[in-house]
């Protein structure tokens, strides 16, 4: 039936498609299938997603909430991405893997401390403690979904403080997956050493 199905722009911007109501029973999912409706697999998956965050994408459509920083929904996506991957990994389909990872890479999934979205190989995860020192200076990930800022297992943790965690390590896992750059003591160090540098060749050349 048509109200079991939710209108969803097409990537091309011209025919809109449906997407089929996730709480449908599986004998009524079998029935559309029958009818002529198409299994959406990964790869169409990520196209959606890499359309629907672009800057270019329609207000009105669904997903542009993450655009505008729903952390929930943004993880919510996080977590699809990597039960993909992860689907990917178990039919050993390393080659579809590398290619939609290439592609994953240049969509901006993850969100800085203000909820702006930028691509992997821009936004940085601190490791704990350096969120403070880097603040303002560099595109760090929302804390909400950092592993730096999420509270240390605690057998008393409450339920929210334990979803957090979940949260911030399956998108971590995703993070990890698509090679983004961590902030890490060492690289302080040599943020301090450019520093100084910089400060003693302007020191000798004013003396």
């Amino acid at each position: 039936p048509l109200s079991a199905l939710s209108k969803f722009g097409n990537i091309n911007n011209d025919t809109p498609f449906w997407l089929l109501d996730e709480t449908l029973e599986p004998r009524e999912r079998e029935v559309a299938i029958q009818l002529g409706a198409r299994k959406l697999d990964f790869d169409g998956l990520v196209g959606i997603i890499s359309h629907a965050l672009s800057p270019e994408g329609d207000d009105s459509r669904p997903l542009a909430a993450a655009r505008a920083g729903d952390i929930e929904l943004i993880a919510r996506i996080h977590d699809i991405l990597l039960d993909g991957f992860e689907e990917l990994d178990r039919t050993k389909n390393s080659l579809q893997a590398i290619s939609l990872k290439k592609k994953m890479r240049e969509i901006a999934l993850f969100p800085d401390s203000r909820g702006k979205l930028f691509d992997a190989a821009t936004i940085l995860v601190p490791e704990h403690g350096l969120r403070p020192i880097y603040k303002g200076v560099r595109k760090l990930l929302h804390p909400d979904l950092a592993s730096d800022s999420a509270t240390q297992h605690d057998p008393e943790q409450t339920e929210e403080a334990a979803e957090k965690i979940a949260i911030t390590s399956r998108t971590t896992a995703l993070l990890t997956r698509l090679g983004v750059t961590r902030l890490t003591g060492d690289q302080l160090l040599r943020d301090l050493e450019h520093v100084i540098g910089n400060a003693t060749m302007l020191e000798d050349a004013s003396s």
